[in-house]
Parts: C-alpha cells; structure tokens; sequence
C-alpha cells in the first residue's frame, strides 16, 4: 500500500482564521466577566446569558480549533450533544438551587 496524498488536486486547502476566532473567544470572555454586575440580582437571567455564551464559545472551539466544522457533521453531533445536555442540566440545577 503506497502512501499517496488523498487530496483533490483542484481543491484548495482552506486555513481556519484561527486569529479571528481567538478575538471573538477573548471578546465574549470578558463579556461573561461583566454580566453578574451588569445583570444584578437577577440570577436566572445571569447564569441563561452565561450558558448561552458557553455553548456559543463551545462552538467555536469545536468548530475551529479541534477541526469538526471541516469533518462529518454527525461527529460534531456527537461531540456537542453531550456539552449542550450537561448545560441544561446546569441551569435546571441552579433554578432549583435558588
């Protein structure tokens, strides 16, 4: 068995933009910093922004940096649907824990 190159010789190789995805990550980090002084007492909708915030930035790791946007969609299916059911677990905790 020869190791041949399995690429299409008529498609080009498409970079993630790793630099860009870094900005919005570190931008919605510091977002989730102010949210708890922003939103107040008002701990539901605090911790639902701060989840959604999550599965957002969970996307784009997923996505970006461990290069699941560019493979099979049911392994993005797997890898996500367990980090999305663990988020709602998560909030239906925290609404019964105040």
């Amino acid at each position: 068995m020869t190791e041949e190159a399995t690429h299409d010789e008529g498609v080009p190789h498409v970079h993630p933009p790793y630099v860009k995805v870094f900005l919005i990550l570190a931008s919605l980090t510091l977002i989730e910093l102010f949210i708890p002084d922003l939103i107040g007492e008002t701990l539901w909708l605090s911790a639902t922004l701060l989840i959604l915030i999550a599965i957002w930035k969970m996307k784009l790791i997923l996505g970006c940096f461990m290069h699941l946007a560019y493979d099979a969609r049911i392994l993005l299916f797997i890898a996500g649907v367990p980090l999305i059911l663990a988020s709602i677990l998560v909030t239906a905790v925290l609404l019964e824990w105040t």
